[in-house]
């Protein structure tokens, strides 16, 4: 089925664990277009907002019918993603203040698959799919090291994860970690989870390759660089790059 393909496809070669080989809209016309909801918590800077939106247009140019749906966002901004996929703003400052209106939305619209990203609103769209009794398949995905997201952010919305994920995720039809780290971790935390799949982030699309074969303008030539990418928040880590680099030029 074309949802399927195109999840794999935009990603890296699998290793410890596979896609499962059934369709992720079953007993459809393979001939229908699949109607995909993502939800997320906003399409904002960070790297998971950007797989989000890379995601939905690479569904999109496979001709399925995507729609993002995002607990935030600001209307007034240009639009996020191109006009061939749709866009949805909840205006909702809490993910359990989310569940009423993607019921609603989803009873109107029919989805038949809906990915969510994001642990808060993963566990949002598990309960969307249990109180409204939806036929649709759900995949949830994890973008980061659940037990290190704990320990950084000390609060109790985090700190309830851990059990309501070993209590909720089972519920979903897959549930993808984008590196086999994360899928470790996330097995720790839920031991029972069957249906843990690892799908690498699909970062590098057509412009990306564009870019690599651009002769880079900064003037570093002849000595080290260490390059590393991402926001300058605390769950990146980059202290511990920095001292990992520092411990390895000592030795």
């Amino acid at each position: 089925m074309e949802a399927t393909s195109a999840l794999t496809s935009a990603s890296a070669p699998k290793r410890q664990y596979e896609m499962a080989p059934s369709s992720v809209a079953e007993g459809q016309d393979a001939l229908r277009p699949v109607h995909i909801a993502i939800f997320t918590h906003s399409l904002s800077q960070g790297g998971t907002q950007e797989m989000v939106k890379r995601l939905a247009e690479g569904l999109s140019q496979r001709g399925n019918n995507v729609t993002v749906v995002c607990q935030q966002g600001n209307p007034s901004e240009p639009r996020p993603v191109s006009p061939g996929v749709g866009y949805r703003i909840l205006n909702t400052n809490r993910v359990i203040k989310s569940v009423m209106p993607l019921i609603k939305l989803f009873n109107r619209e029919q989805p038949d698959v809906v990915i969510s990203a994001l642990s808060h609103n993963n566990l949002g769209a598990v309960l969307v799919k249990l109180l409204s009794f939806g036929r649709w398949r759900l995949i949830l995905t994890e973008h980061a090291p659940l037990s290190r997201l704990v320990q950084f952010y000390n609060r109790w919305s985090y700190r309830v994860l851990p059990v309501a994920i070993r209590m909720l995720y089972p519920v979903a039809d897959s549930v993808v970690a984008v590196s086999e780290g994360v899928a470790t971790d996330l097995k720790q935390i839920a031991p029972r989870l069957n249906n843990l799949h690892v799908i690498f982030n699909p970062i590098v699309d057509d412009r990306g390759h564009e870019l690599g074969a651009t002769p880079s303008p900064l003037p570093w030539t002849g000595v080290p660089v260490v390059v590393a990418a991402g926001r300058l928040v605390v769950e990146k880590d980059f202290d511990f790059l920095l001292r990992a680099f520092a411990r390895l030029r000592r030795e």
